[in-house]
């Protein structure tokens, strides 16, 4: 197909599935279909943003009743929405780090990474009177900062290894934390999703947790915790067997596990970015199924 008509498909995907992890897809799909200039360029912004009641159908109340043009949207966010990172909170506020050697002035410096490190550290907020996309788990984790405001699989492997040249006990306990926390999800999803999103919980990152728990395992030393870890690394193990993540190598007979998402529209967190990436500019593929679009967007999730 052209590429025109790529994204024609690709428009109408996107607004007439349903993403049933995000109860407010039908405000994301309006909002991407106006374009990502509505949040500074950025899908991101707006699927993180902390909904100031704990019942999405208010939301899309307001947007049924609403003419869905820029002002009206943007008045629906601002009235109806907390800024992103609402939904996290420090664990070390305002603290510096405990080092056994100073320095922590001295840029890229051990002891200035480990500083940021700790400012980086956040624990989920957990709210009944709010709606978040954030996954929410029960330790502390590090995240990269910027607009990346929640813990993510493979990032937090570099992570621990620095941690783990930290003499502190603060420095240990946080690594256990971020492995426990991986252990969780696989627990509760089956899997460690791609990061603390519900718009990532359908697809996954390199597995590295295994790798993980050895390194605190050894250069931790804290052998015990393999024990501990074992069921979990098993389960996670199957996820990456099951029969739509396995090709085998025709030569060799050997069968090898690969990246595959299960999901096929376009990225909640880049909707209005993968839209004009797909075929052009998303108004062609708005235009192209209005009626549909319309009496879609109705439908709630």
């Amino acid at each position: 197909r052209s590429k025109n008509e790529l994204g024609v498909s690709i428009g109408r995907m996107a607004m007439t599935t349903p993403n049933p992890g995000l109860p407010l897809w039908p405000l994301y799909v309006q909002c991407a279909r106006r374009g990502s200039g509505l949040f500074g360029g950025d899908s991101k912004q707006l699927v993180d943003m902390v909904a100031s009641t704990g019942d999405p159908r208010t939301v899309l109340e307001r947007l049924d009743a609403s003419d869905c043009s820029d002002e009206s949207l943007l008045a629906l966010v601002s009235e109806c929405f907390r800024p992103p990172g609402t939904d996290l909170e420090d664990v070390y506020p305002g603290d510096v780090a405990s080092t056994s050697s100073g320095g922590a002035n001295r840029p890229f410096s051990r002891e200035s990474l480990l500083q940021l490190l700790r400012s980086l550290t956040k624990r989920a907020v957990v709210n009944e009177n709010t709606y978040s996309t954030l996954i929410p788990a029960p330790n502390p984790f590090v995240i990269p900062a910027g607009r990346f405001r929640e813990s993510y699989y493979w990032d937090s492997y570099w992570i621990i290894l620095g941690l783990l040249s930290c003499p502190d006990q603060w420095a240990a306990d946080l690594c256990i934390g971020i492995v426990r926390n991986f252990a969780y999800m696989v627990d509760e999803m089956g899997f460690v999703p791609n990061g603390f999103r519900e718009y990532y919980a359908n697809r996954s990152q390199p597995p590295l947790l295994t790798v993980m728990v050895d390194s605190i395992a050894t250069k931790g030393g804290r052998q015990n915790m393999i024990a501990e870890f074992l069921p979990v690394l098993k389960k996670e193990l199957l996820f990456w067997r099951r029969e739509e993540r396995t090709i085998v190598e025709e030569s060799t007979g050997l069968a090898v596990s690969r990246y595959w998402s299960s999901w096929t529209a376009p990225r909640a967190e880049s909707l209005a970015e993968d839209l004009r990436t797909a075929g052009g500019p998303v108004g062609n593929a708005a235009r192209a199924d209005s009626a549909d679009s319309a009496a879609s967007m109705g439908d709630g999730e």
